[in-house]
């Protein structure tokens, strides 16, 4: 992510607590870079599935079996999905069920909490970053309920 996904990373910043809706603006090369998002999710669980399954070793359902610094790695791209409502359309059922096992996971919702919890405080707001798509037509800038849940059946919201 530090080098690759340059549309994602420069069109999609992180925010933790904020919710886009309506008509968030999608530019070239986006798809394909989120279509090979989803692939390298699917292939991780694939191939992992497939390993533990050889090895008779138990699967938590995590990149790699347990949990490791992928998942963590990845952790901020789940929320642009999220904040931005980008389509899961492409995603293989292995990607979608990995997203669903980190957005349930209690560590990660006790990570999520945090993010309430320091967006409350004004000193942390840079202007920049929040609502970037002021004065856009067509999206609505807003926030997420504490108590979301991801939802396969939803698109992810």
């Amino acid at each position: 992510m530090h080098s690759g996904f340059p549309v994602l990373r420069n069109t999609f910043h992180t925010n933790f607590v904020v919710r886009y809706t309506g008509n968030v603006p999608i530019p070239d090369g986006a798809d394909a870079e989120i279509a090979r998002m989803f692939r390298i999710w699917d292939s991780a669980r694939q191939a992992t599935k497939e390993r533990l399954a050889e090895l008779g070793e138990a699967d938590e359902g995590f990149l790699f079996g347990g949990f490791s610094i992928a998942d963590a790695f990845f952790w901020p791209i789940l929320w642009r999905f999220r904040t931005y409502g980008l389509s899961l359309e492409s995603a293989g059922s292995d990607a979608l069920d990995w997203m669903a096992k980190m957005w349930s996971d209690p560590v990660f919702k006790r990570l999520s909490d945090r993010y309430f919890r320091q967006a409350e405080d004004p000193e942390t707001c840079i202007a920049h970053y929040d609502d970037i798509f002021r004065g856009v037509d067509g999206v609505q800038y807003g926030f997420f309920p504490e108590d979301w849940v991801f939802s396969v059946s939803a698109g992810g919201q």
